[in-house]
């Protein structure tokens, strides 16, 4: 057995399991469910015949202990129900491992559109049944994006590559760590279709960027909400006049005024709280993973590991401003809050502080995520193709031969019609004739060696036993 076949048939292994584990917990799920309707409605059918055969007391006494146990048991529930999303997920990702293992195209989400580059038509590099389409494990529509850069570059640099391809050498032999960022980012952007654009959320922040500090406002609300407070109390407890009634029609008036600012604010935290609160957690699997002292990983994700600026800490804080403000969404309760104390402009001074740190660090955070996501996308290739090899790319074009590649083979064609050549070009300017009759496969070498050249140059391994180049346009 091959080491490609020994990989398929873990892989088809650990999908058995994850069902076995799904059925487990389908079970549970439903088991919790019946759970949740008999401590309902046994519950509140006990308390009334508490009430009448013991007295009132009972009837609370057992309404309150219901509301525990089924609060309890939704508890409970929500997390199978996470992780019934999980091991789904994370079969879906074995499944789409096998798809592209076996060129199933069927089972491999459809990729960024077709490119106007011929260099991309020509070569099958962009859209359906593509180098790319093959590749491509982002999540991210940027992740997505830059992969295709990388594979249309027309200028290679050698330094680029060499950087490119050390990362994806190390990613290589890490691939849960490959796996459990793909798995946070799938769960992120479910129900975002294929691929979630995550500079909306950037745009996010970019549009709603302060325009003026909220402080003084916050700070006379505060002391006009005190003397209120303090008069009414005087009121109430002595003869007092009821002067707190002035002082509440003058906070109000100012809150009334300032809160129609504050509307599309907390519409819109309110509209990517869900995305940051998953944000967070793609952000926290890159801040907790142990790296090796001296790696280029580590380097790359550094921004990740700054302890004053975590960023799932970071984004969490706007999850919280979210919370907080969403507990005021009914009209009669947020008018009650408001006119005690000046809750809205309280979270909305705190979000401006919180948006402002993070407007300045945000695209670090996320140009990291975006670099992964490519890098991974070709460790990936590298991982379910063992028998594929890194190339060796010149600094220059002065060695010799300037080209040199052995059992050189189409990355997409089955192992049963493939036919893997070697080819040599000595030196620059030279040209090689290649005859034969039609649909004897000239078309389909020449692809074979521009593909390859354009994995070389995108720092991936690539289907050949060797192959050393100098840096040329395709």
């Amino acid at each position: 057995m091959t080491t490609k076949q020994s990989r398929l048939t873990t892989f088809e292994h650990q999908i058995r399991r994850l069902d076995k584990r799904l059925v487990s917990l389908r079970r549970v799920s439903d088991q919790i469910s019946a759970l949740r309707l008999a401590i309902f409605a046994g519950g509140f059918v006990l308390a009334f015949i508490a009430n009448f055969a013991v007295g009132e007391w009972a009837f609370w006494l057992t309404s309150a202990i219901t509301i525990v146990a089924f609060a309890l048991a939704v508890r409970i529930h929500r997390r199978i129900l996470r992780s019934i999303a999980e091991v789904t997920t994370w079969r879906q990702i074995k499944a789409r491992q096998i798809a592209r293992m076996t060129l199933d195209w069927a089972h491999i989400p459809l990729p960024l559109p077709q490119s106007d580059d011929p260099l991309s038509v020509d070569l099958d590099l962009v859209g359906e049944r593509s180098i790319h389409h093959l590749l491509d494990t982002a999540i991210s529509y940027e992740g997505s994006q830059r992969l295709r850069d990388w594979l249309l570059n027309t200028q290679p640099n050698p330094q680029t590559i060499a950087q490119r391809q050390a990362l994806v050498k190390e990613l290589l032999i890490l691939p849960l760590f490959r796996d459990k960022l793909n798995l946070r980012g799938r769960l992120a952007s479910a129900g975002a279709g294929r691929q979630w654009k995550v500079k909306r959320v950037l745009d996010w922040f970019d549009q709603q960027a302060p325009t003026s500090s909220l402080r003084p406002t916050l700070q006379l609300l505060t002391v006009l909400a005190c003397i209120n407070i303090a008069l009414f109390a005087l009121s109430a407890m002595t003869n007092f006049p009821s002067f707190w009634v002035v002082t509440l029609l003058v906070y109000l008036t100012i809150l009334f005024v300032k809160s129609r600012d504050l509307a599309g604010l907390f519409e819109a935290v309110l509209s990517v709280q869900d995305a940051l609160s998953k944000l967070s957690a793609v952000f926290s699997h890159l801040e907790k993973y142990p790296y090796r002292r001296e790696s280029r990983l580590k380097s790359l994700c550094q921004p990740f590991l700054d302890s004053t600026n975590r960023p799932s800490a970071q984004l969490r804080r706007i999850a919280r401003v979210a919370t907080a403000v969403s507990v005021t969404h009914t009209p009669s309760l947020w008018l009650l809050i408001n006119a005690v104390v000046p809750w809205d402009m309280y979270f909305a001074h705190l979000l401006n502080g919180y948006k402002a740190e993070i407007t300045a660090l945000l695209p670090d955070w996320l140009e990291v995520w975006i670099e992964l996501e490519a890098l991974s996308s070709l460790a990936n290739f590298g991982t379910l193709n063992p028998e594929y090899t890194f190339p060796d790319i010149a600094a220059n074009t002065s060695q010799s031969p300037v080209l040199e590649a052995r059992q050189l083979g189409h990355p997409l064609l089955t192992e049963d019609h493939k036919i893997c050549n070697d080819f040599t070009v000595d030196k620059l300017g030279q040209v090689i004739t290649i005859t034969g009759s039609n649909m004897s496969g000239k078309s389909t070498f020449l692809r074979t060696l521009g593909i390859n050249l354009c994995l070389a140059y995108a720092g991936s391994p690539v289907n050949a036993v060797a192959l050393r180049t100098a840096p040329f346009r395709v």
